[in-house]
């Protein structure tokens, strides 16, 4: 008999890491003739469906003849196809054939690849958070109630989340990212993220990056502590994760990174201490649950660029501020990676314009700023929608000087109806104003100046409970 069933098939990646377009692979093949009688002329094949192209000169690889209890190694070069802008699942198999066996087929092995294209949006919103607690007793705090608004308001808006991995591997090597990347973070790693948060993210599909503070994140429910690095300071005692909770986290797709062992004022501390602080917590989360920690977050915002060139040496790529706005892809600097703080002070009904998450235009048009009292000009607003999806207005707004009188609305404008009017404050309002992905709209306006001096004219739409604001424009009449 001949039997080809103990041959095996391994990959090897030459460069090690993830799978990107272009990367080559080895194809590590141990041919087995396990039966009892001499085969000949076999053909070795590699399936793989498109997606990992195979050497031609290997396409097949030819065997004379393999005699019983005989094995030939081959080494079988791949590549992974170029152009792919979109992740995909490559497999690859082993077909081992000759005109005396049926076909023998290794089991298929899956193998994701990761597209490769620009970021076209730029701006990547890293999102700030502490504890997500049912009652909150500080403004740093978010209940569990608004983290799911937070959640809901990112997912209408067709955002996805990212991991920082995800992050580094775009800037890498072009890692393909959603069209909408946000990162939702958390500091300390508070255990309300494994009661009150991780249900909320599952829910949107969502996954989320914590920074640990590993000093405090035991290993069973006997032994969990509360935060009392913060004891010094007027803030509430909350219980801490334990690693078993982490552990499941991590399964789930959860990031966990450094946030420091001891919660100390790093850009304060020694070299030494510092270098012990990153070494010790990276090897803490490392160690529990194999990834490769590559940043750290500086408790307190306590950053220092005197500590930057210490970050090699203590095994890092880069740092995370707490702070400093929404961060774009263009500029970002890792050494320094930005984000936006998120606290109870911010109002859910500003969500959306908070952290920029709609891709819009406001631009006015005014034939000149002094206008003469008594005589009507034109003010036009366009509104244009620049994002991949409908914008739904709820309301326009415009607040005029009291030497301003808007005389009508021009008919050919997108919005044709004279506003009704609260306080001082003209206001559309119509469940009906939607602006295409690309398209613009106007809004035209007929003003007067009722008397001399400088008049303020203030604009704004309301979308996805948020103000969009336009630039204030001053008018001199005369």
């Amino acid at each position: 008999t001949i039997s080809f069933n103990q041959s095996t098939l391994e990959l090897s990646d030459i460069n090690g890491g993830d799978l990107y377009p272009g990367e080559a692979l080895i194809a590590v093949i141990s041919l087995i003739n396990s039966g009892d009688t001499t085969c000949n002329n076999i053909t070795v094949k590699l399936l793989s469906g498109g997606l990992l192209i195979t050497d031609p000169q290997y396409d097949p690889f030819l065997i004379e003849k393999l005699e019983p209890g005989r094995s030939k190694e081959v080494n079988i070069p791949l590549l992974v196809r170029e152009g792919l802008t979109e992740d995909a699942l490559a497999f690859v198999q082993l077909s081992v054939s000759s005109g005396e066996t049926p076909e023998f087929l290794t089991v298929k092995q899956d193998l994701p690849v990761f597209g490769v294209r620009p970021y076209t949006r730029g701006k990547i919103p890293i999102v700030g958070l502490h504890a997500i607690e049912d009652d909150i007793e500080i403004p740093i705090e978010l209940d569990a109630y608004h983290f799911d608004v937070l959640c809901r308001t990112l997912k209408s808006l067709g955002f996805e989340t990212i991991t920082f991995k995800d992050l580094l591997d775009h800037l890498d090597y072009g890692r393909a990212l959603p069209e909408k990347s946000v990162i939702i973070t958390s500091d300390d790693g508070f255990g309300d993220l494994y009661t009150n948060a991780l249900p909320v993210i599952k829910k949107y599909d969502y996954t989320m990056t914590v920074f640990l503070v590993t000093g405090f994140i035991k290993e069973t429910e006997e032994e969990r502590v509360v935060n009392f690095f913060d004891a010094d300071r007027p803030v509430p005692m909350r219980p801490m994760l334990i690693w078993p909770e982490v552990s499941e986290m991590f399964d789930y797709g959860c990031e966990f990174l450094s946030h420091s062992v001891n919660h100390i004022h790093l850009g304060l501390a020694g070299d030494e201490e510092f270098l012990y602080e990153l070494i010790r917590s990276r090897e803490d989360i490392e160690s529990h649950l194999g990834n490769e920690v590559d940043l750290f977050a500086w408790p307190y915002d306590n950053s220092s660029p005197d500590k930057i060139p210490l970050l090699p040496e203590a095994g890092y790529r880069g740092a995370v501020k707490y702070s400093g706005g929404i961060e774009d892809i263009e500029t970002i600097d890792i050494n320094e990676i930005k984000r936006i703080e998120f606290n109870s002070y911010i109002p859910s009904d500003v969500y959306a314009g908070y952290l920029d998450l709609l891709d819009l235009e406001i631009k006015d048009r005014l034939n000149s700023p002094d206008q003469i009292s008594g005589q009507q000009f034109t003010l036009e607003y366009t509104i244009k929608n620049n994002d991949n999806q409908d914008l739904k207005v709820n309301s326009f707004e415009l607040e005029i000087g009291d030497n301003l009188k808007l005389d009508a609305v021009d008919p050919t404008g997108y919005v044709s109806q004279y506003p009704g009017k609260v306080d001082k404050t003209f206001i559309w309002v119509s469940d009906s104003y939607t602006i295409s992905p690309g398209d613009q709209v106007d809004l035209i306006l007929k003003l007067t100046g009722s008397g001399p001096g400088k008049a303020i004219v203030r604009f704004r739409l309301t979308a996805y409970n948020s103000y969009f604001n336009a630039d204030d424009i001053e008018i001199n009449i005369q």
